[in-house]
């Protein structure tokens, strides 16, 4: 029966998983946010997942207990925050995932979201990159179009 399961959830993935998809950013505000600068008084979190990941969800992107959008692969989110602690999360039916982040002034924070199989669904997974990998994966994506906009 677990077999099954997996073979079904394998097949669902196939059928569906190359659609996914998330609404974009105009080009001009991807431009921007490649130029990684954050706002005077501000730091700057990028959650990015790398184009061509196998399993392909959508996963919620959450910041302090409010969800600010959705990633596809090959799209990122930047959020402006505050100086201080924040929470950025995401989750599935199979489990949950969350990052603290002590925002300092001026400073980037590059997060990366990607898929797991788990038991019998996929899971999410949320890593730190240091500044050149961020750099990078964010010059790889396109800007997915967030709840908030800078």
């Amino acid at each position: 029966m677990r077999e099954f399961r997996r073979v079904l959830l394998l097949m669902m993935l196939c059928c569906v998983g190359c659609a996914a998809s998330v609404p974009l950013a105009p080009p001009e505000l991807d431009q921007v946010a490649k130029h990684f600068q954050a706002p005077v008084g501000e730091a700057l979190l990028y959650v990015v997942r790398r184009p061509g990941e196998e399993m392909m969800p959508i996963f919620q992107v959450v910041v302090d207990r409010k969800i600010l959008g959705s990633l596809a692969p090959g799209t990122y989110l930047v959020i402006p925050v505050t100086p201080g602690p924040h929470r950025i999360a995401s989750f599935t039916a199979d489990n949950q995932v969350e990052v603290t982040v002590i925002a300092h002034e001026g400073t980037l924070y590059f997060l990366q979201m990607s898929t797991q199989m788990g038991e019998n669904a996929i899971r999410v997974h949320l890593e730190t990159l240091d500044a050149a990998a961020g750099r990078e994966a964010v010059q790889a994506a396109v800007r997915a179009q967030g709840l908030t906009t800078y």
